[in-house]
Order: structure tokens, then sequence, then C-alpha cells
């Protein structure tokens, strides 16, 4: 639409998405000289999530749009759009109050703190990389010249000169030069002038301490200059450590001004923890992205799995390193799903006036797209679509003609849901000579333990309170998530025992996957339940009210589904699997099938 920023490599523009009907902001080249650095910057924001960083979208490998008149070609990718300024086109320098810098100043310290904890230094902090959004939050631009926090020895600085801190002009960098920067520009929005005016120094012995901010600002809190002037020091030894040790010592003096400084606690953990994706099963769909799609048919890969088994996050990573690999990925999300079939022609730019065509010749239109690179239909959440769009979809796969546009689809389903259509698109998937079934296991109590182990928290997990929430989560990530945030709320006093009052999306996934049980899996389900402990099978099999074999058949069904576990010491002893939501299973049966439940325990004659 517009032309919203320049810098040294390239361009930003406001541009609309079609698809996801939203304003994105397009970062273009200048010089196709600078393509792999694009890209590189691209994978390191798809391993960061935090509130005051900028959210990334997609990459496209060819930008062959106009904006502002100009032809656009090269690489690119679409991130969020935020309205606001960056602290440059700010007018208030040495005016901006007290208040409002400090919350900007935790919230930057915040983001720093992600990034340094992942191993990411940023190298060019400035004003003009930092935004203020109109509700007061901050964001963190340009990672163009990020890389890891290994102790850096080049030859030459890189970063904007004025905000380097002084070893970076003889080839060294580290996590505490970015807090250089974080000095410099506060300093400079505070008073309106640099700390340092005569820059870039001659040695860190020739430079004069920087005029005292407490009397340039006599409104500004004494523990509020001195953080600043601990970060301007010439010497990185004489800076605070870290981004989190300076969160750390906000804290101690916030309430001076009652602005919350913002760090890693319950509000900020991130939404999803460092995600572990099973090597073998994206190697499979990664392999398919360097051979050409099959001639007859689509090849087709399923991805199930229970929900917080990671499905959406491994959509996110296969998605990226397609985009980076040059493919045209289509993405169908529910929001799409009862106009799923026009999508595909928005994206590779066919006009779609045609609106009065029958569902056969659209889903024949769909046949024959041109595509010139590997495309794949990602279909997202298979569960949460109407019924009518599941039929269209079935009603594709039972049509595909063999002389089709070579295409791939991926197909995301949630294994905690069983209706008749989904059953039936499930099976007519399965079925397909080109198909793929992908499923997503819970993780075992080592990956477990190193996704607790990963978090980027002020307090590290406890050794006995991680064994307990491994053994007491079975393996899912979103419980162990979930735990982790009551972990720090509690400062990780307690055990993470039980939830008793689980998330609306955990309560949520409880009932999905009790409802698809079949009933005579639910009954031995309120057996376990009921029990409270490890049950040993043959005491199971004396109070089974059902035929025998039902036993082995419900058994069978609640461990494939997640529900039940063995016992490692004693084979023939099963337990319920996520022990921290007893409760939640329970409130679910009537309290007539939880009485009878505990009855049957009691006067079982092998609990005499």
């Amino acid at each position: 639409e517009r032309l919203i920023g320049e810098g040294g490599m390239g361009r930003v523009y406001l541009a609309w998405d079609e698809i996801q009907s939203r304003q994105v902001a397009l970062k273009t080249l200048l010089s196709f000289r600078d393509a792999a650095c694009l890209a590189e910057e691209f994978r390191l924001l798809t391993r960061l999530s935090h509130p005051n960083l900028v959210e990334i979208y997609d990459f496209h490998s060819e930008a062959a749009d106009q904006c502002e008149g100009q032809e656009l070609s090269g690489p690119c990718f679409s991130m969020e759009y935020l309205s606001g300024l960056t602290l440059d086109r700010i007018e208030s320098k040495g005016s901006v109050s007290p208040e409002g810098c400090l919350k900007s100043f935790g919230q930057l310290l915040s983001g720093l703190h992600y990034l340094h904890s992942r191993g990411v230094l940023h190298h060019d902090l400035k004003p003009g990389n930092l935004f203020l959004q109109e509700d007061g939050s901050l964001k963190l631009l340009d990672f163009g010249l990020s890389g890891e926090s290994e102790p850096s020895t080049a030859s030459a600085p890189r970063g904007t000169l004025f905000y380097l801190p002084p070893e970076a002009f003889w080839g060294e960098y580290e996590a505490r030069s970015d807090l250089f920067s974080v000095g410099v520009i506060f300093y400079q929005w505070l008073c309106g002038n640099s700390p340092y005016p005569q820059w870039p120094p001659q040695g860190a012995s020739a430079l004069r301490p920087p005029e005292n901010l407490a009397k340039l600002r006599g409104d500004l809190p004494e523990f509020f200059c001195e953080a600043i002037h601990r970060l301007l020091q010439a010497s990185p030894a004489d800076r605070p450590s870290s981004a989190l040790s300076l969160i750390q010592f906000l804290r101690r003096h916030e309430a001076v001004f009652d602005v919350a400084i913002e760090g890693e606690t319950i509000a900020t953990l991130p939404p999803r923890l460092a995600y572990q994706k099973p090597a073998e099963i994206f190697s499979q769909v990664e392999k398919s992205m360097h051979r050409d799609p099959p001639k007859i048919g689509p090849e087709i890969f399923v991805l199930s799995g229970p929900g917080g088994s990671g499905r959406s996050r491994f959509f996110e990573e296969l998605r990226w390193q397609w985009q980076l690999g040059g493919g045209a990925w289509i993405s169908l999300t529910p929001n799409h799903a009862e106009s799923w079939l026009r999508i595909p022609r928005i994206r590779w730019g066919i006009p779609d006036s045609r609106q009065s065509l029958s569902l056969p010749e659209r889903i024949e239109e769909l046949f024959h797209l041109p595509t010139e690179r590997p495309s794949l239909l990602a279909c997202e959440d298979l569960h949460e679509w109407p019924e009518s769009s599941l039929q269209e979809l079935l009603l594709l796969l039972r049509s595909w003609p063999q002389n089709a546009t070579p295409l791939r689809l991926l197909m995301d389903l949630n294994s905690d849901f069983e209706f008749p259509i989904l059953h039936r698109l499930r099976s007519a998937l399965e079925s397909q000579p080109k198909a793929s079934l992908l499923l997503l296991p819970e993780l075992d109590a080592n990956q477990s333990e190193a996704l607790l182990k990963s978090a980027p928290t002020e307090i590290p997990p406890p050794s006995e309170w991680i064994r307990h929430a491994v053994k007491n989560c079975g393996g899912s990530p979103m419980l162990l998530t979930e735990a982790l945030r009551r972990g720090v709320a509690e400062h990780f006093s307690e055990t993470p025992e039980l939830l008793g009052h689980p998330s609306e999306r955990i309560a949520e996934s409880c009932r999905r996957r009790w409802e698809a049980l079949s009933p005579e899996a639910a009954q031995l389900l309120i057996l376990f339940l009921a029990r409270g402990n490890s049950a040993d099978l043959a005491k199971c099999r004396e109070i089974w009210p059902l035929a025998p074999k039902t036993f082995d058949t419900s058994l069978l069904e609640l461990e494939q589904k997640g529900l039940l576990r063995r016992d490692p010491e004693h084979p023939q002893r099963r337990d319920f699997a996520q022990n921290s939501l007893r409760p939640t299973y329970l409130e679910l049966f009537p309290s007539e099938a939880r009485i009878s439940a505990h009855r049957a325990w009691l006067q079982s004659p092998l609990n005499q």
C-alpha cells in the first residue's frame, strides 16, 4: 500500500494480506546480495516469541507486487504491522515522563532477557529499532545483525556507531554490550543529549563520565538514574551482569512510581516452551520438499496427535522450512473453512470473479491451478471446520483426477476428537496411495524434563519439583507448561500434584478426550480414577462388570489414547497417565458412576 520505513539493507511497506484479511509490514531488500541475510533474519525470528518482540508471519521467496509505483522483486517476509512511532521519531525527547520511560525501560529489558537467555545478541539497538505502540507497549525491531551470544571478535564493528559500546570498536561484543546501547538510548531520550558527545572513543580510558542524569532531570527517581549510569560504564565488567539482574534491581524500587517492571513472571512466561520437534516425523515431511510431487494423485501427510502434543508448532516449523526453500504454502485455517476453495486462487493471484460456479466446478478449478513452485495446501485444525467444509474436502479427495496440478496436502487432525464426518475424512485420507500418517506422541520422561529445564525463569525449577511434574503431567507439553506457570507463581514452593482449577483450554481438552471414548473405555477409566493410584490388572479384571473380552479392548483404547500408562517397575500395573488432572476427569462423570466405582474397589475381595 505504501512505504513505511527504510534502512541500510531494505525497505518496509504496509501491505494487505488478502488471505488473513489483515494489514502486515512487508520487509524487502535493496540488493539481491543481502538475500542470505534476510533469510537468516527470518530463521532467527521464527525461533522467538515474546510480547516485546515483533511477531513474524510468512517468508516469500519472490515479491512480485507493486508498492508506491516501484516493482518489488526478490525475497521478503511479512510481520505484524505496528501502530505508533519508533523512539527516534517521538518529539518529546528530554520531556518524556518518568513513569512512561520507566515502563518502556522495563519492557525492553524483558525482551533483552528473553533474547540473551536463548543465546541471541541484538547487535543494533538504537531508537529507530524500538517501536512504542499507541497502547504504551514497546516492541524490539530489526534483527538483521543479530547473532549467537558467544563473545564476538569481529574485525569491524557491527551496528550503528553512535550506540555501540567501546569494546565493539576493538572487536569484542557480548550481552553487556547490548546493555550499553540501552543506556545510551534512554539517557538521550530522557534529557535530549548524548552521554558521550565525542564518539567513537579512542579508548576506554579516554572516556569521561557522562553528566549526572539526576541533575539534568530532577524529577527522575534516584534508582532509575543509577541504573542508566551503570549501563553507561566504559568497561563491561562495571555494567550490570545481565538484563535479568537489572530487572531484579528495578523491582526492589518499582513501588516509587507504582510501575510494574516486567520480567520472566507468570504473566510474561512465553505461551509455549522450547519446541522439540520429533526428528523422524519432521524429516519424513522435509524430504518431500526436495523431490517432485507424485504425477498421479496428491501426496498427503496426515498429522495427528492429542491437544498439547505440539501440532501447531510442528506446522509453524514446517511452514518456515517450506517457505525458505522456495515453496508456496497455502494455509487453510478454521477461519477460512467456509470459503477454503477460494483461498488457493487468491494465493496465486487469480481473479475470483465467477462467484456462481457450482461446488464440482470450483473443485475442478483447483485441480488445474497454475503452479511454478512446489505447492502445499495446509489444512489446520480440521476438527474445528464446519461439517459442510469437511464434506467438500472429502469430495475433493474422492474425485482427484490423474492429470491434476501436482500438489501436496498436509492435514491436521486432533486425535481427541471423533465424530462421523471426521472419521470418514480420516479414512479417506489414510486410504490414499500417497498418504503418510504422522502421529505426534506425547513426550517421554527425558523430553519432559528437558522442556522444563529450557524455560527462561528467574528461579530454575528444583530437581524434585521437575521430577513430580514429569510424573504427574504424563508427557503433555500443555500440562507441563501449565504446571510451570503455577510453579513460577508459587516460587516452586509446592510440588505440582493436582491441577484443581485447570485453564479453560486444558479443561476443554479433557472433556473432548472423554467424550471420544467408547462407553466401555469410559467405564474402565473411572475405575482407575477412583483407585487413586496404580492398580493391578488382575484386581481390575476381578471387579470388571462387563464381558471379559471388553476389558482388553477398553484397556488397549485407553493406552492408545494416552490416558493410561504402564508402571515401568511392575508391568502388570496401570495408572492414570496425567495424575495432575485426576480431579478434572472425575468431575466429568456423573456422581452415580463415581460412587459405583469407589464401591467396587471397597467391596472387592482382593481389597480385603
